[in-house]
């Protein structure tokens, strides 16, 4: 049993649930501490528990289908054990553990922390951070060289793979690109729909509403000027769409 301090990831692989198989990882806490997990990078559907030493389940995620799991807490030092079963299919998957120390004796309320590089030596900005239905990590903004990674990378509408502003779409904690759009020149604003996950970018473009992995226009319209501020629309996209910006069911944009 390992002692876990900072952050630790571990990848592998879980078998079908008809094999009754489960992989089991121990650790200790030498102190109190803020305890998050994060169980992602599925191909189908796996669930995780949190037991004590005696195998009490304290915690456990079943989100369905290959959304992540997460689990935040704070836990007593001890023995702890971290259960991942698979639903109906095999999966690989990757395990993200991290412990603070909680020396205030409060929780921070935070169920994932962790930070990346985007962009590269160039004047890089974000101008809007949202999370998508399926917890992964939505960044909009313009940088001068793509993110680092080896994810899918496309341009949309006018763009290029070298046109500045960009979609990017990451693991919820940070450790894998998922996703690269380059939309126009100047990104200015960005919403992800609650529901759908369809996502509404505004910019030199103009108005552009984009699928969930960003990776096919639903609708646009290009307003004559730089669009400086959108917001989700309540509905999915549709023919009801038009250049109207009023109509019903469009995004919001200023």
């Amino acid at each position: 049993m390992h002692q876990l301090d900072g952050t630790q990831t571990v990848e592998g692989t879980v078998a079908d649930a008809a094999s009754g198989a489960a992989k089991i990882y121990k650790f200790s806490l030498s102190q109190l501490s803020d305890f998050n997990l994060v169980l992602e990078g599925m191909s189908a559907d796996a669930n995780v528990t949190l037991r004590d030493r005696a195998g009490n389940i304290l915690q456990t995620s079943n989100s369905s289908g290959t959304t992540a799991e997460l689990i935040g807490t704070t836990l007593s030092a001890g023995d702890y054990q971290v259960e991942i079963t698979a639903a109906n299919a095999a999966t690989d998957y990757r395990l993200v553990l991290s412990a603070t120390p909680d020396l205030a004796g409060t929780a921070n309320n935070l169920e994932v922390s962790a930070a990346t590089y985007l962009g590269g030596n160039e004047h890089d900005t974000a101008s809007a951070v949202e999370f998508s239905p399926q917890r992964e990590l939505v960044v909009a903004g313009n940088f001068g060289m793509a993110a680092v990674g080896t994810a899918a990378e496309r341009s949309l509408l006018s763009a290029t793979l070298n046109s500045a502003g960009q979609i990017v779409r990451m693991s919820v904690s940070g450790q894998e690109v998922l996703s690269i759009t380059h939309l126009g020149n100047i990104l200015q604003d960005m919403d992800v729909n609650r529901a759908s996950g369809t996502i509404v970018a505004g910019g030199d473009f103009g108005v552009a509403v984009l699928n969930a992995a960003a990776d096919q226009v639903l609708w646009s319209q290009d307003l004559g000027g730089e669009v400086k501020r959108v917001r989700s629309p309540t509905t999915a996209p549709s023919s009801r769409y038009t250049t109207k910006r009023s109509q019903f069911g469009a995004p919001r944009v200023s």
